[in-house]
């Protein structure tokens, strides 16, 4: 009877709030929200003479060049720029709003440039009606600016028959995490051109939005974002997938719900377009420490930390994929959790949330291992760091130091876990033993000479990995890239032998080299003639040292009447002295 009343009761309910809807839509004929945004731009072409600064010692340094004074036709809150010219242009931009400071302008990485070589800037959040353009450097690579600026503060009008649609949204929408909707913060929807695509994330990129951190209105700084990336750059809609603000509110971005494709992360120089299986989120502010790099340095709210964490250990969860861990991803091993310097040559997110990536990815662990029902953790790691070098020369025995945080909640005994490096091309591995027991929330520093270097020039992978009686650590594995070089390097200036001999005769090898490798090629090189050598260095052989020779060459008495090929390469010992190799022909009658 009781559940039958309480079925009976919902029914009536969901009657009651369906008719007041239909009431309130005949009531009131606002059929779609009207948007709160303004904004206009102004076209111009820098003509005016550059000013050529000079220092204080009277040498010649940046040119300068400062537009005149603009007037908007209404009190924006946010401007920013586009300029035409050379892709090679060495040029900085900086924004003067009525009389206060010069901001300078960080631009936007090559995926916000149009085919037309457009260049544009990230905006700049602040409240003025005048504005003017500054240029240093080489101005006459400009063609043209064409300053946007915009007034989000007003909210859009809402009608009462949508407001309602959003609150009973919301009363019957379940989430563990809190998001304010596209609606909620007052998304204009007519902007948004681009329908949403879907692939299922594995990654999410942490970003800044490198401009103001939303002040006392961070909903109207998300709408002019939301402008900037869906009209100004032409995108169609907002490029990340979520936004976080000071106070630790999280904004719904890209248009879509989960799995939808950003625009947050795509590196040109290598055509790799990261948005696709990844998720977007962006700070809301300038986090990068760097003199010059911010003329605003915010900082990371504990509230915007703890809603990061919740945010990435709650997509974690829902996609399947620890955020301690790492998986492939474009043909790299890269962490499941990383930032947009990580996959592009940019600042962003700014060396403040660089330097705390590693705490937030043991915090979102936490809550994504609760998440999944994993309380025990038992044995868990995350890879903190090490010295490994990008590339090494073939005769190198490195030392190499690497660091894991036990994360888990199982003390690491030293007789029972160690570190297993792996080059994956060539197969070898060597195992680093624990220097003492390790217990939960401490690190381990493992420290080994890498004697699995490749012996031969290459690109090559090396992973590494912690194991437990044989069984690999959760979140242990890390891979990183290495060139294997040669260090030694010989330019042969001249290498003579006769063009032709009597059978039987011993000619003379005359050779004149120059050391133009890295390192000294040491006493005790050889130098082959078709792979048998015929004379052996007696002293150490100095960086851009030339060295001449002269060297009998026995081979010659036994060589045949004919053409003979004689092929020269210098030695180390069975490394070959890279561009050493030379060849020469010589008649036997």
């Amino acid at each position: 009877m009781y559940a039958l009343k309480s079925k009976l009761h919902l029914v009536f309910t969901f009657t009651i709030l369906f008719v007041g809807l239909s009431i309130l839509a005949f009531m009131d004929t606002a059929s779609a929200d009207e948007t709160g945004t303004r904004a206009n731009s102004i076209t111009h072409t820098p003509t005016d003479v550059s000013i050529s600064a000079t220092t204080s010692d009277g040498a010649s340094s940046a040119t300068e060049y400062v537009s005149p004074e603009f007037t908007a036709q209404f009190t924006f809150n946010g401007v920013g720029l586009i300029w035409t010219g050379s892709e090679t242009a060495d040029v900085s931009f900086a924004l003067q709003v009525d009389d206060g400071d010069w901001n300078n302008l960080a631009m936007m990485g090559d995926d916000a440039k149009d085919a037309g070589e457009f260049f544009t800037s990230v905006p700049l959040f602040v409240t003025g009606e005048r504005v003017r353009y500054k240029i240093t450097g080489d101005t006459g690579a400009v063609q043209n600016v064409r300053l946007t600026y915009f007034d989000s503060t007003v909210r859009p009008y809402r009608s009462i028959t949508s407001t309602l649609r959003q609150v009973l949204g919301r009363t019957l929408a379940s989430s563990d995490l809190t998001v304010i909707s596209r609606s909620d913060w007052g998304a204009d929807e007519s902007y948004r051109t681009w329908a949403p695509d879907y692939q299922t994330p594995t990654k999410i990129v942490i970003h800044h939005t490198a401009g103001g951190d939303g002040g006392e209105d961070a909903a109207a700084t998300v709408r002019g974002i939301y402008y900037w990336h869906a009209v100004v750059l032409g995108w169609g809609d907002i490029g990340y997938n979520y936004l976080i603000d000071p106070a630790g509110n999280v904004y719904e971005g890209r248009s879509g719900g989960d799995g939808a494709i950003g625009a947050h992360a795509y590196n040109s120089y290598t055509d790799t377009n990261y948005n696709e299986g990844s998720i977007g989120v962006a700070l809301l502010g300038c986090y990068e420490a760097e003199a010059g790099a911010c003329d605003t340095v915010h900082t990371v709210t504990e509230p915007m930390q703890q809603s990061l964490v919740e945010l990435v250990a709650n997509k974690s969860a829902q996609f399947s994929f620890d955020p301690a861990s790492s998986s492939v991803w474009f043909g790299a091993e890269l962490p499941n959790v990383l930032t947009h310097r990580d996959i592009d040559y940019t600042y962003c997110p700014g060396s403040i949330v660089y330097a705390a990536l590693s705490d937030t990815r043991i915090a979102a662990n936490e809550q994504y291992l609760s998440l999944r029902g994993n309380k025990t953790k038992n044995y868990q790691a995350l890879f903190s760091g090490s010295d490994l070098a990008n590339s090494y020369y073939l005769t190198e025995t490195p030392t190499v130091t690497t660091e894991y945080s036990n994360i888990g909640n199982h003390r690491w005994k030293q007789s029972a876990v160690v570190m297993q490096m792996r080059i994956a091309e060539t197969g070898k591995r060597q195992r680093v033993n624990l220097d003492s027991n390790v217990i939960a929330t401490s690190s381990a520093v493992l420290t080994a000479a890498l004697t699995i270097l490749p012996e031969r020039i290459g690109t090559y992978t090396l992973t590494t990995r912690l194991y437990q009686h044989g069984h690999a650590i959760p979140g242990s594995k890390h891979s990183a890239t290495l060139e294997i070089t040669n260090p030694y390097t010989a330019k042969v200036i001249s290498a003579d032998l006769p063009v032709a001999i009597v059978s039987g005769w011993e000619p003379t090898l005359q050779l004149v080299v120059r050391n133009t490798g890295e390192i000294t090629i040491p006493a005790g090189t050889n130098i082959e003639v078709n792979g048998e050598p015929v004379y052996t260095i007696g002293q150490d052989w100095a960086v851009g040292e030339k060295r001449d020779f002269a060297i009998p060459l026995r081979q010659g008495l036994t060589w045949p009447v004919g053409v003979q090929r004689v092929v020269i390469t210098f030695k180390v010992n069975d490394i070959t002295v890279d561009q050493s190799r030379t060849v020469r022909t010589v008649r036997v009658d």
